[in-house]
């Protein structure tokens, strides 16, 4: 099983101010970050289907890579 990160709310978030509720996959491309506080997250999804999540809090920073794949939740 693939790891959720905070892509669910952040690409919910992404497509709030569209009109379309199809959002094509070619739009997912860049990094996505996150600020809470005392709290970084940041998500880079690559167009190689490879991810990069890395949280930075307290001054420490984590990171992980793996790969991804877009779901959408209605099953369209």
């Amino acid at each position: 099983m693939k790891p959720r990160i905070l892509m669910d709310a952040m690409l919910v978030c992404s497509g709030c101010s569209r009109n379309d509720p199809e959002i094509a996959i070619a739009n997912l491309f860049g990094t996505y970050e996150m600020r809470t506080t005392g709290q970084l997250d940041s998500v880079e999804i690559k167009r190689d289907g490879l991810y990069r999540h890395t949280a930075v809090s307290g001054g420490r920073e984590s990171s992980e890579e793996g790969p991804w794949i877009a779901d959408r939740s209605d099953g369209s």
